[in-house]
């Protein structure tokens, strides 16, 4: 009986040692604004905004700046979204020639959705656009980006 009694406490402190270590990670990655809001585009109803934030990971000692996008559906209407993600590094134009697929969007917002970027809990990949690294400055950064042959239509 003891042996047992050893066996669920070992347990249960195995358990909530990983449960511990667990939420420590996730306590660890956190944001800050840089910026506030500011739209860049419009089209049939739909805003798109953008801001800077600081993204900190505290755990794996990885700290950035981010653009992070916000898409606003104002209409009644399901709205499909395409789009060319286009960057500029350090000002220069890095992917203008370039159809590959990662810099392609293609995504849905429905009626009076918003969606938005978010690095930490990882939502919306799409509309968060990598932009410096903090820690090393010797790195060219991303200075721009724009949403080319930008297209929002009724679904």
């Amino acid at each position: 009986m003891k042996k047992r009694i050893k066996k669920i406490t070992l347990l249960i402190t195995l358990i909530v040692m990983v449960c511990s270590f667990g939420l420590a990670q996730t306590e660890g990655k956190y944001t800050f604004d840089k910026s506030d809001w500011k739209q860049f585009e419009e089209q049939n109803g739909v805003l798109f905004s953008q801001k800077v934030v600081e993204y900190h990971d505290d755990v794996n000692d990885q700290h950035k700046e981010y653009y992070l996008v916000r898409v606003t559906n104002t209409t009644e209407e399901d709205m499909q979204i395409h789009a060319k993600r286009t960057l500029w590094y350090d000002g220069k134009c890095f992917n203008c020639d370039s159809d590959a697929e990662e810099y392609m969007l293609d995504f849905k917002i429905e009626a009076g959705e918003e969606l938005v970027g978010d690095p930490v809990k990882r939502l919306n990949d799409h509309l968060v656009i990598f932009k410096k690294f903090l820690k090393y400055r010797d790195i060219a950064e991303v200075t721009k980006f724009e949403f080319d042959k930008l297209t929002v239509k009724i679904r």
